[in-house]
């Protein structure tokens, strides 16, 4: 997959059930408590173990949701998914560090079976008390002001807009979603069609105001759910603030014993 890091457009875009979830850094952070409790676990096995650095992994949680609405990304991707290039530094160093056990360390890590050993206790240990998965409150509300905010009034002008904008560009669609997902671009690489509708699609959304205009709307909408549904996400708040407490004790703690 294509790496790119996000843009200013998708890096200032944000919605109010954002702080009920796990960000891309926090979720490293939690992997990095993870592999601190490993690396004590192997060495009571007697078997080494070496520790990964907390990679910083940067976030864009709505990078897509209204569609492409980065300008680098259209004019390099067109309407192909891109990834940051710090979350994907993550993942390679912990593929490599896998890539190089002996047979020994692997199933001292990973158990016989592969799904237990010292990484599986580590993520249990963190993960106590922990949700199983996102909210379901969580994500019925995601759904349900994204559904509503595609409805909305104002989102409906400004999808017209929008529509007509990129007919004076040559470009036919009812909405944002009918451009991206085209079959036309279902290909392994974007071809120059699909970046010049893509480039199309992202000023008309800037001329339009179509962002602006729907993120506002859908933020609205979310904090009504989060009002009429208080109790229920101030426990999601806690419980998300606790968990990651826990975490960052693990670490602290771990430094502490280094010294």
């Amino acid at each position: 997959m294509a790496r790119l890091a996000a843009g200013p457009e998708a890096r200032a875009l944000r919605l109010p059930l954002d702080a009920y979830r796990l960000s891309a850094d926090e979720s490293a952070m939690l992997d990095h408590a993870a592999d601190t409790l490993v690396e004590i676990c192997m060495r009571g096995k007697g078997v080494p173990w070496t520790r990964l650095p907390r990679f910083r992994v940067d976030d864009a949680f709505h990078r897509r949701r209204y569609g492409v609405i980065e300008e680098e990304a259209a004019k390099r991707f067109g309407y192909h998914l891109v990834r940051d290039p710090s979350e994907l530094r993550k993942e390679q160093a912990w593929q490599a560090r896998d890539d190089k056990l002996t047979s020994e360390e692997h199933v001292a890590a990973y158990g016989e079976d592969g799904k237990s050993g010292c990484m599986r206790d580590g993520y249990v240990r963190v993960n106590q008390g922990a949700a199983e998965g996102e909210s379901p409150a969580l994500r019925r509300l995601d759904q349900e002001s994204y559904d509503a905010s595609a409805k909305h009034p104002d989102v409906l002008s400004a999808s017209r807009k929008w529509s007509a904008c990129m007919r004076e560009q040559g470009f036919s669609y009812r909405d944002p979603t009918q451009a991206v997902g085209d079959p036309r671009w279902r290909t392994p690489a974007p071809t120059g069609d699909e970046i010049r509708t893509a480039g199309a699609d992202v000023r008309c959304k800037k001329l339009s105001n179509l962002v602006a205009v729907w993120s506002e709307v859908e933020r609205e909408l979310q904090e009504r759910g989060l009002r009429e549904h208080h109790d229920q996400f101030a426990a999601l708040a806690d419980g998300k603030s606790r968990w990651l407490a826990d975490a960052k004790s693990i670490i602290s703690r771990s430094l502490q014993n280094r010294r």
